[in-house]
């Protein structure tokens, strides 16, 4: 009877670590917003590196010349796990690895991917503009794909910062009637009159369901 628990319990462990992996490394928190950062590859050998002899630096780059080429997958995330609203919200963050020392690069076929495959060191962001743009529990994520030459380190996550305003209060439509209720104004006695002494001739029977 007691063999099954002692065999679902690493189970169950196995189970948290890959949850807290599949949401990757927090990079910043801040009352309760977060920012996380995931690299994974996707692609082994997915390049190949282009040397060209015009390249004014051929010399120093001739020994990459065919080298293959892995092809990453970096998902960044902002969690509102504050339980307030947010305004303006922007998070940015900078991926770096060892730069690919080549002229171009051969990829792989077009259609292999959703999205294009960047050079590994570039600067993106998340940003929502406005007021209450961020509902509590929401989670933004931006996902890039990236190359970096094989034996490199993987690429990593170098800066990051990010900006947010809790909201003054939240949307009039999730106000006391809760996150996701409409409230319906109830008209008064005066402003029923008025409305019924404007349709009173009226031929239309659209004026009357209203």
């Amino acid at each position: 009877m007691w063999q099954p628990i002692g065999t679902l319990t690493p189970v169950l462990v196995l189970l948290g670590v890959l949850a807290a992996d599949a949401r990757g490394q927090q990079l910043l928190e801040i009352d309760g917003v977060e920012l996380r950062g995931r690299t994974r590859l996707v692609m082994s050998g997915g390049g190949t590196c282009n040397v060209l002899e015009s390249d004014t630096s051929y010399e120093q780059r001739r020994q990459n010349q065919g080298a293959a080429m892995d092809i990453w997958r970096l998902d960044v995330s902002v969690h509102n796990g504050s339980g307030r609203w947010l305004d303006h919200l922007i998070a940015r963050y900078g991926i770096e690895s060892e730069w690919p020392e080549c002229t171009n690069w051969n990829g792989p076929s077009a259609g292999a991917f959703e999205q294009s495959v960047e050079w590994a060191n570039s600067n993106g962001h998340i940003q929502e503009s406005g007021r209450n743009v961020v509902a509590p529990g929401r989670t933004l994520i931006a996902t890039h794909l990236v190359i970096v030459l094989r034996g490199d380190p993987q690429p990593r996550f170098s800066t990051w910062s990010m900006d947010f305003d809790f909201a003054a209060a939240p949307p009039p439509d999730f106000g006391s009637a809760g996150a996701g209720q409409h409230t319906v104004p109830v008209p008064t006695a005066e402003q029923e009159n008025i409305f019924w002494q404007s349709i009173v001739n009226s031929t239309d029977p659209a004026d009357f369901e209203s």
